[in-house]
């Protein structure tokens, strides 16, 4: 299964993610059989309001529907012939705050049997919103200056650029 975008922003909102799930050469996936999707904590619950199934893109599987939400889990109830392929979508997701790799652990079964984790599960990463705010907390090494008052120095930041005042 894959999933796009791979990368979204902290605490961004309105995210939609696509997860692409393609049976495996040699490996149908007959009528019952299903495959699951962990949400990781942190992110939106998926409801029924937000999260759609269809058959493809081509090659499409023969059947995917959404089966019932419990939790964070979204399951799919798939007919798949080998290399067929159907979408998820997720969509107006809140990312969460913390920056990183988020897997979403993703499972399958045949009719009847259990639900076995597939190699690589799809991973979202979350990377760190830009900085929108510059705090001065002291002035050449001494306590915080005064509303008003003009100071002298240089600001130095990753030798990409200087700032200079006063």
């Amino acid at each position: 299964m894959t999933v796009a975008p791979i990368t979204v922003i902290a605490n961004s909102t309105g995210n939609t993610l696509t997860f692409t799930f393609t049976a495996p050469n040699g490996g149908d996936f007959n009528l019952g059989s299903q495959a699951t999707i962990l949400v990781p904590a942190a992110w939106t619950t998926p409801t029924t309001s937000n999260v759609a199934v269809a058959v493809g893109p081509a090659p499409n599987c023969t059947a995917a529907t959404r089966g019932t939400i419990t939790g964070s889990t979204i399951p799919i109830n798939m007919t798949c012939p080998a290399k067929a392929q159907f979408s998820v979508t997720f969509s107006s997701v809140t990312a969460p705050s913390i920056a990183g790799a988020n897997p979403f652990t993703t499972q399958t079964k045949q009719n009847g049997g259990t639900l076995t984790s597939i190699g690589t599960s799809p991973t979202v990463t979350v990377n760190a919103a830009a900085a929108t705010k510059l705090a001065i907390t002291s002035v050449n090494g001494g306590t915080n200056p005064a509303a008003g008052t003009q100071e002298q120095g240089a600001i130095k930041c990753a030798s990409h650029f200087r700032l200079s005042f006063g």
